[in-house]
Protein backbone atom coordinates (compact mmCIF):
# COMPACT_ATOMS: atom_id res chain seq x y z
CA UNK A 1 0.00 0.00 0.00
CA UNK A 2 2.79 2.29 0.59
CA UNK A 3 3.97 2.18 -2.90
CA UNK A 4 0.37 3.26 -4.37
CA UNK A 5 0.87 6.18 -1.71
CA UNK A 6 4.47 6.87 -3.44
CA UNK A 7 2.71 6.40 -7.41
CA UNK A 8 0.04 9.08 -6.32
CA UNK A 9 2.48 11.58 -5.12
CA UNK A 10 4.77 11.07 -7.44
CA UNK A 11 2.00 11.68 -10.16
CA UNK A 12 -0.29 13.90 -8.00
CA UNK A 13 -3.06 12.02 -8.64
CA UNK A 14 -5.88 11.20 -5.81
CA UNK A 15 -6.03 7.51 -6.84
CA UNK A 16 -4.73 3.93 -8.30
CA UNK A 17 -6.63 1.31 -10.11
CA UNK A 18 -6.26 -2.02 -8.92
CA UNK A 19 -5.39 -4.48 -11.42
CA UNK A 20 -5.79 -8.47 -11.99
CA UNK A 21 -4.55 -8.80 -15.38
CA UNK A 22 -6.09 -6.71 -17.84
CA UNK A 23 -9.28 -6.51 -15.06
CA UNK A 24 -9.62 -3.48 -13.10
CA UNK A 25 -10.89 -5.09 -9.65
CA UNK A 26 -10.87 -2.48 -7.24
CA UNK A 27 -9.85 1.05 -6.78
CA UNK A 28 -7.61 2.65 -3.52
CA UNK A 29 -7.71 6.22 -3.17
CA UNK A 30 -6.09 8.87 -0.83
CA UNK A 31 -8.77 9.04 1.22
CA UNK A 32 -9.09 5.13 2.02
CA UNK A 33 -4.78 5.01 3.00
CA UNK A 34 -6.12 7.63 5.07
CA UNK A 35 -8.95 6.19 6.82
CA UNK A 36 -8.26 2.34 6.30
CA UNK A 37 -4.78 2.84 7.48
CA UNK A 38 -2.84 6.03 9.13
CA UNK A 39 -6.10 7.08 11.04
CA UNK A 40 -6.51 3.21 12.51
CA UNK A 41 -3.17 3.74 13.40
CA UNK A 42 -1.71 1.00 11.27
CA UNK A 43 1.43 0.73 9.33
CA UNK A 44 1.02 1.57 5.27
CA UNK A 45 4.32 -0.11 5.30
CA UNK A 46 2.40 -3.39 6.21
CA UNK A 47 -0.72 -2.92 4.81
CA UNK A 48 -1.59 -4.51 1.18
CA UNK A 49 -3.64 -2.59 -1.25
CA UNK A 50 -6.00 -5.55 -1.49
CA UNK A 51 -7.26 -4.99 2.34
CA UNK A 52 -8.12 -1.36 1.74
CA UNK A 53 -9.01 -1.30 -2.01
CA UNK A 54 -12.81 -0.57 -2.48
CA UNK A 55 -14.37 -3.25 -4.50
CA UNK A 56 -16.01 -4.45 -6.68
CA UNK A 57 -15.71 -1.28 -8.99
CA UNK A 58 -18.57 1.39 -9.74
CA UNK A 59 -18.37 1.41 -13.52
CA UNK A 60 -20.62 3.10 -16.34
CA UNK A 61 -20.18 2.71 -19.96
CA UNK A 62 -18.66 5.37 -22.20
CA UNK A 63 -22.05 5.69 -24.26
CA UNK A 64 -23.86 6.73 -21.02
CA UNK A 65 -24.59 10.46 -20.48
CA UNK A 66 -22.90 13.16 -18.16
CA UNK A 67 -26.15 13.08 -16.01
CA UNK A 68 -26.38 9.26 -15.47
CA UNK A 69 -22.18 9.21 -14.56
CA UNK A 70 -22.98 11.98 -11.84
CA UNK A 71 -26.07 10.22 -10.66
CA UNK A 72 -24.38 6.84 -10.23
CA UNK A 73 -21.65 8.69 -8.09
CA UNK A 74 -24.11 10.23 -6.45
CA UNK A 75 -26.23 7.02 -5.16
CA UNK A 76 -22.81 5.06 -4.75
CA UNK A 77 -21.56 7.81 -2.59
CA UNK A 78 -18.24 7.39 -4.72
CA UNK A 79 -15.93 10.73 -6.03
CA UNK A 80 -14.11 8.57 -9.00
CA UNK A 81 -16.01 6.26 -11.86
CA UNK A 82 -14.19 3.89 -13.76
CA UNK A 83 -15.32 4.43 -17.45
CA UNK A 84 -15.62 1.07 -19.56
CA UNK A 85 -16.41 0.59 -23.60
CA UNK A 86 -18.85 -1.79 -24.70
CA UNK A 87 -16.30 -4.79 -23.82
CA UNK A 88 -16.74 -4.09 -20.70
CA UNK A 89 -12.81 -2.91 -21.38
CA UNK A 90 -11.13 0.07 -19.22
CA UNK A 91 -11.60 3.09 -20.62
CA UNK A 92 -11.22 5.98 -18.41
CA UNK A 93 -11.68 7.43 -14.94
CA UNK A 94 -13.80 10.37 -14.70
CA UNK A 95 -13.38 12.71 -10.94
CA UNK A 96 -16.64 14.46 -9.60
CA UNK A 97 -14.49 17.39 -8.61
CA UNK A 98 -13.10 18.29 -12.25
CA UNK A 99 -17.07 17.94 -13.58
CA UNK A 100 -18.44 19.90 -10.63
CA UNK A 101 -15.62 22.59 -11.26
CA UNK A 102 -16.21 22.60 -15.43
CA UNK A 103 -20.59 23.19 -14.70
CA UNK A 104 -19.39 25.56 -12.39
CA UNK A 105 -17.55 27.70 -14.35
CA UNK A 106 -19.72 27.19 -16.87
CA UNK A 107 -22.55 28.53 -14.88
CA UNK A 108 -21.00 31.72 -13.41
CA UNK A 109 -19.06 32.56 -16.67
CA UNK A 110 -15.50 32.17 -15.90
CA UNK A 111 -14.61 29.98 -18.55
CA UNK A 112 -16.71 28.92 -21.30
CA UNK A 113 -15.07 25.62 -23.01
CA UNK A 114 -15.94 24.36 -26.44
CA UNK A 115 -18.66 22.03 -26.11
CA UNK A 116 -17.89 18.65 -26.24
CA UNK A 117 -19.07 15.51 -24.88
CA UNK A 118 -18.83 14.39 -21.56
CA UNK A 119 -16.47 11.61 -22.64
CA UNK A 120 -13.97 14.12 -24.02
CA UNK A 121 -14.01 16.99 -21.11
CA UNK A 122 -14.79 14.96 -18.05
CA UNK A 123 -12.53 11.00 -18.67
CA UNK A 124 -8.94 10.92 -18.16
CA UNK A 125 -8.52 8.16 -20.82
CA UNK A 126 -6.00 5.28 -20.03
CA UNK A 127 -3.29 4.02 -22.52
CA UNK A 128 -2.07 0.51 -22.97
CA UNK A 129 0.98 2.21 -21.54
CA UNK A 130 -0.92 3.10 -18.25
CA UNK A 131 -2.07 0.02 -17.65
CA UNK A 132 1.13 -2.05 -18.16
CA UNK A 133 2.72 0.43 -15.24
CA UNK A 134 2.01 -1.01 -12.52
CA UNK A 135 2.54 -5.45 -12.20
CA UNK A 136 3.36 -5.19 -8.59
CA UNK A 137 -0.11 -4.48 -7.97
CA UNK A 138 -0.77 -8.06 -9.41
CA UNK A 139 1.97 -9.39 -7.60
CA UNK A 140 0.77 -7.90 -4.20
CA UNK A 141 -2.99 -9.61 -4.67
CA UNK A 142 -1.28 -12.90 -4.88
CA UNK A 143 0.34 -12.77 -1.72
Amino acid sequence: MEEAAKIMKQNSIGSVLILAGDNAIGIVTQRDIINRTVARGKNPSEIKVSTIMSTPLITINKDETLEKALDVMEKNKIRRIVVVDEKNKLYGISVELKICGDLLDEQIGTSAPEVRSWLDRYVTKFTDSQLKRFPWIEEELKT
